[in-house]
Parts: structure tokens; sequence; C-alpha cells
């Protein structure tokens, strides 16, 4: 383990020293929790498979109203931070700092875009932002990455939770999506030649796979990275008391799963059960960079319980060593 993960980590908020990070090999079948609200729904059958190695950071900062949802991206050598608070539909913000520390005290700019659960794409010249309306996936286009911010089309409906990327083995645009008009929101994939559209139906990432516990009450969040010519997802799991984290690799020829998902992370910290709500999710991916040593999944604590949203602090970390071998 790196030198730095030894010692005692600070609050970027300068709060006490929080204890340092520490290598997490999560287990099947975990204990029952005792916090309120927070339900253990019992091993699987067969328990799904587990993450080992995996390295998560203490919590980064909080927001005082919440992150539902965010999405991250480093771009000229800052990081961009695009949330929205719970319960405010035209509350789209944006933070931008030179570290991940510097966004707990960056300013909060406004931006008049309407819609929450971003994503965020850099292509060329251009800026790519894409939110749910509460009906259907919107897409923005700007210069920069503040704005100013021009409506230039929408996804048909059924879908929402976008995160776009483009392909380094193709050059098409693809979207981890949920889609929302079956039995429960499954992990979906669109595919488009251009980021403008119109948009394939690619089918559901797990749909071949046997359905595990974990995730069958939900897959929300699903994003998308690329990664040694390599395709993998990451999506919330719910299984009707709690959410957990999973990853999975992904066939670009087919948009299905190579393999079972594997969880990397569970709500097992103090403030990611903050309400009695035993909940994590909105996995976002960040390469490695200038900046940072190691690909990165940021998350964060989900403030939300079956629908209903309600203003609370949320806090957030990122994790890695989640990618399969």
């Amino acid at each position: 383990m790196p030198e730095r993960n030894q010692k005692e980590s600070r609050s970027v908020m300068n709060g006490p020293p929080t204890k340092p990070w520490r290598r997490r090999t999560f287990c099947t079948g975990i204990a029952a929790l005792t916090v309120a609200g927070c339900v253990d729904a019992g091993p699987d059958p067969e328990p799904p498979p587990v993450a080992r190695g995996v390295v998560q950071s203490p919590m980064l900062f909080d927001i005082a109203r919440g992150l539902n949802e965010f999405a991250l991206m480093f771009d000229g050598g800052r990081y961009h931070l695009y949330f929205h608070p719970f319960e405010d539909l035209d509350g789209l913000r944006l933070r931008i700092a030179d570290t991940i520390q510097g966004l707990a005290s960056a300013v909060d700019r406004v931006l008049p875009v309407r819609g929450i659960y971003p994503s965020v794409l850099a292509d060329g010249s251009a800026f790519h932002l894409h939110v749910w309306d509460g009906g259907r996936v919107v897409h923005h286009v700007a210069p920069q990455p503040v704005g100013p911010w021009r409506r230039a089309g929408e996804w048909p409906p059924g879908f929402t939770d976008p995160c776009v990327v483009r392909s380094p083995l193709d050059g098409r645009y693809y979207a981890g999506c949920k889609r929302i008009t079956g039995r429960v929101p499954t992990f979906a994939m669109l595919g488009a030649d251009s980021v403008d559209g119109p948009w394939t139906d690619l089918g559901d990432v797990l749909g071949e796979l046997r359905p595990q516990a974990w995730y069958d009450r939900e897959q929300a969040d699903g994003s998308l990275w690329f990664h040694r010519q390599r395709l993998f997802g990451a999506f919330a799991g719910f299984d009707g008391a709690n959410q957990v984290i999973g990853v999975v690799e992904i066939d670009p020829a087919t948009a299905r799963a190579r393999a079972p998902a594997t969880i990397v992370a569970r709500a097992a910290l103090p403030w990611q059960r903050a309400g009695g709500l035993c909940k994590v999710f909105n996995p976002q991916f960040v390469p490695a960079n200038p900046t940072d040593r190691a690909n990165r999944l940021y998350f964060a604590h989900n403030g939300g319980h079956l629908g209903r949203f309600r203003a609370r602090r949320s806090g957030w970390a990122f994790i890695e060593g989640f990618e399969p071998t």
C-alpha cells in the first residue's frame, strides 16, 4: 500500500483526524445493521461475488442539502462538480477547483439548466450536459464547462440517470442509464453515431444474467467507462432496504455483461447510514490524471428513501482498485 495511505488523513474541512485508509475485503452475509431503517436482507442462496483489494477513502466532505445526484469531470487541470441538492429540480450547481479538496469551499454556480441527474462529457471543443427534466433526458451543449448552455435535443422517453461516453474503440457514443418502463428499473445502454442522436436502445446490461437479490428492486445510476480497450459499468443495486455499488465488465459488441456484477462498496460507515438509510449510490468514474494517481470511482450517500427525497447533509468518497482484472 502507498505510504500516504498509512498516515492519518485530515478532513478537507479541517476537522479532526480520520482513520487511515485501509484495504477493505467485503464479505458476504454481513451482520444485521443496528441503525434504524438499515435492514440486512440476508445472504443470497448463492452469495454474490464481492470485490477484494478495494481501497476506500475517508469521507471527503459533505454538502448541506445533499447530492442527488452529481457528475464529476477533470478537464483543463481542474475538477468540475455538477450536482443538485435534493428537492430542487431547478437547482443544478457547478463547483470548480484545482483539487478534490478545493471543491469543499468552492463557490456554487447556479446553472440556468432545468433538470437533475447530470452527465457531462468533454468532446473536442464542446461540452455536453445531459439531465433528466422529469419526463425525459435532455441534451445541452456549451463551448465551456460553465456555459452558456444551449438545448440541443432529447432522448426517447423511458430512461433517466444518463452517463454519456465516447468509445475509443469505434468512435461511437454510448450511454449508461436507468430504464424506467419495466417491472423494476434496470441498467440499460443506448448507442448513437453522434452525441446528438438518434439513440438506439441496446438493451439491459444485466439482462442475460441470473438475477441477484442485491439488485432485484432497482439498478440505478448506470455509468460507463473504457479502460485499456475494455468497457466497464457501475451501478447502484437496491434490494428494498440496502443500496450498494456494483461493477461489471461489458462486451461492447453486445452491450451485455461478460460476467456477474461485483459489489465494490456497501453502506458500512456511519456517514453512509445517515438518517437510518443504508444507501450509497451515483458511482462516477474519473480516470487517473496528474492530480490523482489511479482511476477512481466516486460515490455519495443517498439521502432519499423509496422515492421520498429529503434535503439532508450528504457525504461522498471514492474507491480505487475496483476494476475486474
